[in-house]
């Protein structure tokens, strides 16, 4: 139970609703409270995994001497995609999302894909936003290699052998469970809606299936999307049904 940790320190719970820009303002609050007591901080979101194929923990991994200039670790960042699932199932979610080739479309900028950072405890800096958090620490990649790069690119990419899976969406129902919760910052407000489901839309493959599961639960027209799919299957010599 969250309880048993919260009650044995490990795990504290910080109230941001009413604040603007909540998750970065957990954040810093975090980064302030903590940053001189441990050796590294990490930012990751609950439906984010880190990835370490010599490791078997990410201790082994943040001790080792290749690190020892290094200030910020920036790991690529992987979207999964919802691997075709309209339904959640209960088995673990590196069986359910296997597809990992297929990233966000706005993530790959330049052929480059977004990262995210593990950041040197000990040093004052400002978190900016979720992915550049600041230019004058002194960055290297997952091997070590110090690297001059700047905002979320990250042009020698470490795909193998250490990186971060985000499993932003999982099925079609999760993903919508989720967007019904409504956003901290825009609520359950149409414009969140639609950014979302075309966020979704431009991870995920558009399926009539899909389509008409989400109009079902959001009450919304999703004709464009309709349009597109009817436009991709008529370009493949196939006829929707």
């Amino acid at each position: 139970m969250l309880q048993d940790y919260i009650n044995d320190k490990f795990v504290a719970i910080v109230d941001v609703r009413g604040i603007q820009a909540p998750q970065l303002s957990a954040m810093e609050d975090c980064r302030q409270k903590n940053y001189k007591q441990f050796d590294w901080l990490i930012f990751y979101d609950m439906d984010e995994f880190i990835y370490l194929r010599n490791f078997s923990n990410i201790k082994d991994f943040l001790n080792q001497k290749i690190f020892e200039k290094c200030e910020r670790i920036q790991l690529n960042w992987y979207f999964h995609t919802d691997n075709n699932l309209l339904y959640y199932d209960n088995r673990p979610l590196v069986e359910r999302f296997p597809e990992t080739d297929r990233r966000w479309k706005n993530i790959k900028i330049g052929g480059s894909e977004g990262i995210k950072s593990i950041l040197r405890g000990n040093k004052d800096y400002v978190i900016h936003n979720i992915h550049y958090l600041n230019t004058s620490l002194r960055s290297c990649d997952g091997f070590g290699k110090i690297k001059e790069v700047e905002g979320i690119i990250s042009n020698e990419s470490d795909h193998y052998y250490n990186y971060i899976n985000h499993y932003w969406s999982k099925s079609t129902e999760e993903f919508m469970n989720k967007l019904l919760r409504g956003d901290v910052a825009l609520g359950n407000t149409t414009k969140h809606f639609l950014n979302s489901i075309n966020m979704y839309f431009g991870l995920c493959d558009i399926t009539l299936d899909k389509i008409e599961y989400i109009e079902n639960r959001t009450k919304l027209n999703l004709s464009e999307y309709r349009l597109l799919l009817t436009t991709n299957l008529k370009s493949n010599n196939l006829t929707l049904i």
